[in-house]
């Protein structure tokens, strides 16, 4: 989780990613930051996220984002 966060805060450092729960809803992600997120957790934890994974309640939180990491690295 703390590799995540590292990751969420070189992206946008303004937010508090341990309490938001409506990073898509409140539009704290950008349509470009979900992809550079995506392309981030790609390389440095080496997840491969597909497109039809990138929906909002896999991106509402840092908490659901790290689940989704989690249930994709026991699929491998």
């Amino acid at each position: 989780m703390e590799e995540l966060i590292e990751i969420l805060e070189d992206i946008n450092p303004d937010v508090d990613y341990e309490t938001c729960e409506t990073l898509v809803e409140d539009e704290i992600l950008t349509s470009f930051e979900m992809v550079m997120l995506v392309s981030e957790i790609s390389q440095r934890m080496g997840v491969n996220i597909l497109p039809d994974q990138i929906v909002p309640e896999n991106f509402s939180s840092a908490k659901a984002i790290y689940a989704l990491i989690c249930r994709l690295r026991e699929e491998e």
